[in-house]
């Protein structure tokens, strides 16, 4: 009696670890999932990419090419380089980092820097407000007061994030080398502060890029 009990009750045991383990492990290894951005809104080419038209859903990940973005944060303020529909999964390949001219994009971008996103608040007083396209900008962290960062004397605006008239911070996308990059990740807490140093001068806004190159160079 009691060794049928016992097998009884090692069977038992053995069910609720097939159905609660092994069963959604197998599962998982033959249907994966990932996580992908969709397009809830249709989006026309060359429109700024805005939040409130992507969600994240999971979908299979078995015969998906290669270029699926996985997070939002990874398009919103890109530019749609083809028109978007409704409920398309968004891909590398339908996303322009820069805004369009025409079908191709602006060529603003230095061949040896990437763009990320940032969120800056602007120092009340600056000549200009609000950033525009083709920018330089000077950012600062406050610490008791407003501190100056080496790394990011001046940097190129590439595009400016629609903003709502309650907010008070600015989103943007802007073009920056490696270190620039690991530097506004390590300080993702931290608010920065903008103000626009140069407007419709290129010359001498490709003078100041230079100079803030210089400091990598020196640095290195």
């Amino acid at each position: 009696m009691k060794s049928r009990l016992y097998y009884a009750v090692v069977c038992y045991i053995l069910a609720v670890v097939l159905l609660f383990v092994c069963v959604p492990f197998v599962k998982r290894m033959t249907y994966p999932k990932m996580e992908a951005v969709r397009a809830v809104k249709a989006i026309e080419q060359g429109e700024q990419i805005t939040g409130e038209k992507l969600e994240s859903i999971e979908i299979g990940a078995w015969n998906l090419s290669n270029g699926v973005i996985e997070k939002s944060e990874d398009v919103i303020g890109r530019y749609a380089a083809v028109d978007i529909v409704a409920d398309d999964i968004l891909m590398d390949s339908k996303i322009s980092q820069l805004p369009l001219d025409g079908d191709v994009p602006k060529d603003i971008l230095p061949s040896d820097q990437s763009v990320t996103l940032l969120q800056v608040k602007m120092i009340e007083g600056s000549e200009y407000p609000l950033p525009e396209m083709g920018d330089v900008m000077k950012l600062n962290l406050f610490r008791k007061k407003l501190t100056d960062i080496p790394e990011l004397q001046f940097i190129r605006v590439l595009s400016v994030l629609p903003q709502a008239e309650e907010e008070t911070a600015v989103i943007l996308t802007v073009a920056v080398n490696e270190a620039q990059r690991k530097y506004i990740s390590r300080h993702t807490e931290d608010v920065f502060y903008g103000s626009v140093i140069v407007r419709s001068n290129e010359e001498l806004a490709m003078k100041l890029l230079a100079e803030q190159k210089a400091y990598f160079e020196e640095a290195d």
